[in-house]
């Protein structure tokens, strides 16, 4: 739409942006999970798999793109995708890890 777009990841968003991701919904303990399922049942084996499952599929039914392409998308668009240094550093992240086209800062940096 003509709009220059930035992006900053940090904590667990920097996974988004790793090239083996494989993102994965955790419903335990997540206030923001929209299924439908008790917070105990969550605790049980499998019920990652599930919520991912079931997130996916919520995504394809509504014709939302997967968090890939719009990765993708954004990064095509020429959208500036910053990783936060300091989680890159506290969670042992290398930054050839990460896809093509991202960079590095933190929030200040970022907020320039």
């Amino acid at each position: 739409m003509g709009i220059e777009a930035s992006i900053f990841f940090t904590l667990y968003g920097v996974n988004i942006l790793k090239k083996s991701a494989k993102l994965k919904v955790t419903p335990i303990a997540n206030p923001a999970m929209p299924m439908p399922v008790p917070n105990l049942l969550g605790a049980l084996p499998g019920m990652t798999s599930m919520a991912s499952m079931m997130m996916k599929n919520m995504f394809k039914k509504q014709s939302v793109p997967s968090i890939k392409e719009l990765l993708d998308m954004s990064h095509d668009l020429g959208d500036k995708l910053v990783a936060c240094q300091m989680t890159l550093d506290v969670l042992d992240i290398n930054k050839k890890e990460l896809v093509a086209g991202v960079e590095f800062g933190g929030l200040a940096t970022f907020l320039e």
